[in-house]
């Protein structure tokens, strides 16, 4: 097992392995796309469609043996029933770092339908893998400060414009939508500057998923309230990479969508106010919930964590 290697060399082997199955699997994505272009059969191009569409799932499978092959990190995750992939979800989580996304990948490609994440602009510009993404349709947002925005006011709607558009295209089939609320990763100096109330979060952002919740009325009715804790909360990635995770614990809460977070989000301030009450509350818990476990999880032991407490 290459988790018993020392940690710096295995964090070498480990990303080149996450890295190369990446790039591998973007390759071939390529190369049936342009089988896809090629081909004039409208059934045999279907019969591509279908194949290129689960390299994603292929990807996932690659990560959970990487990360079986590399680490010895103890799993808790809670919250997994019932879930099914023959219906639509928007999944809401924390966000820490992109170690997030393997987490994510692993713990719910075979539950839910294919994940589909709200991404960075700048994520577009990653050789093979960002053009990857945006042939698969994923959600790219372009982030602004407060500043640029009152200079340029007209920018102020474009990712609430991108979300609506990402909505209309998978209206009708199976998907699971992923936004980071926070919009960014948390790190003490961005909690420093937005002065969060949190000690492990950032202040939520309740636009964009205002807008699913209001755009596929008819196709998601319910919130998956992913919360990930880390063992090691500092330089996840890096610690995750040497096989140094003692313990990752994942709890999600399934929320049916109620009525009144379905409204106007861009023209109503009463519904505005609401929804983002609402979303506050749920961070607030999801604070407590991190507090309170992270609390409970000793590095220097192996088997101390037997279930995530959500109460």
């Amino acid at each position: 097992m290459l988790a018993l290697l020392p940690g710096p060399l295995l964090a070498i082997i480990a990303f080149l392995l996450y890295v190369g199955f990446s790039v591998l699997l973007a390759i071939i994505f390529f190369m049936v796309m342009l089988l896809w272009l090629i081909t004039p059969i409208p059934a045999w191009r279907q019969q591509i469609t279908n194949r290129l569409f689960k390299i994603p799932s292929l990807w996932s499978e690659t990560l959970r043996w990487v990360i079986c092959l590399t680490t010895r990190t103890q799993w808790h995750v809670t919250g997994t029933e019932p879930l099914s992939k023959k219906q639509s979800y928007l999944l809401i989580a924390n966000h820490q770092g992109f170690l997030d996304i393997l987490v994510l990948q692993k713990v719910l490609d075979r539950l839910v339908p294919q994940l589909r994440y709200f991404m960075k602009k700048e994520l577009l510009w990653v050789p093979i893998i960002g053009q990857a993404c945006w042939i698969m349709g994923y959600p790219f947002m372009q982030r602004h400060s407060k500043t640029y925005l009152k200079k340029h006011p007209r920018q102020r709607n474009k990712d609430l414009d991108t979300t609506r558009k990402t909505c209309e295209r998978f209206r009708g089939k199976p998907v699971t939508l992923i936004n980071y609320v926070e919009g960014t990763r948390v790190t003490a100096e961005k909690q420093q500057q937005q002065r969060s109330p949190y000690k492990h979060l950032l202040k939520p952002k309740a636009s964009g998923i205002a807008q699913v919740v209001a755009s596929m009325a008819e196709q998601i009715d319910t919130i998956l309230n992913v919360t990930i804790i880390y063992s090691q909360p500092k330089h996840i990635s890096w610690t995750f990479l040497q096989g140094k995770m003692k313990h990752i614990i994942v709890h999600i809460e399934i929320i049916k969508i109620p009525a009144d977070l379905r409204g106007d989000y861009q023209n109503n301030r009463a519904f505005r106010i609401h929804f983002q009450a609402w979303l506050n509350r749920l961070w607030e818990k999801k604070e407590q919930l991190i507090s309170k476990n992270i609390s409970r999880v000793d590095p220097t032991e192996d088997n101390n964590l037997q279930q995530l407490q959500s109460k």
